[in-house]
C-alpha cells in the first residue's frame, strides 16, 4: 500500500494490499499491479542502502568533537 503525503485515513478504515490511498479524507485511488509494487520496493531498498552508506561516511569524516550539535551525537 501507498499512503500520500498529507493524506489522511480515517479510523477503522481498511486499505487493501496495493492500495494508493491520497486525499482528505483518504479513498483509494488505484491499485499498483505486482511489477509496480516489486519497483517501488526496490527504490526503497535502494533508499535505505544510500543513506546508510552517506551516514557512515559522513561519520567518518567528522571529528568526534565536530559532530552536528543539532542531533547529539
Amino acid at each position: 500500500m501507498m499512503i500520500a503525503a498529507g493524506a489522511l485515513i480515517p479510523e477503522r478504515t481498511q486499505v487493501p494490499p496495493g492500495a494508493v490511498m491520497v486525499g482528505v479524507p483518504a479513498r483509494e485511488r488505484e491499485r499498483l499491479d505486482d511489477a509496480q509494487r516489486l519497483h517501488l520496493e526496490a527504490i526503497h531498498s535502494r533508499y535505505v542502502t544510500v543513506g546508510q552508506t552517506y551516514k557512515a561516511e559522513l561519520r567518518e569524516l567528522l571529528a568526534p568533537n565536530e559532530r552536528s550539535p543539532h542531533r547529539g551525537d
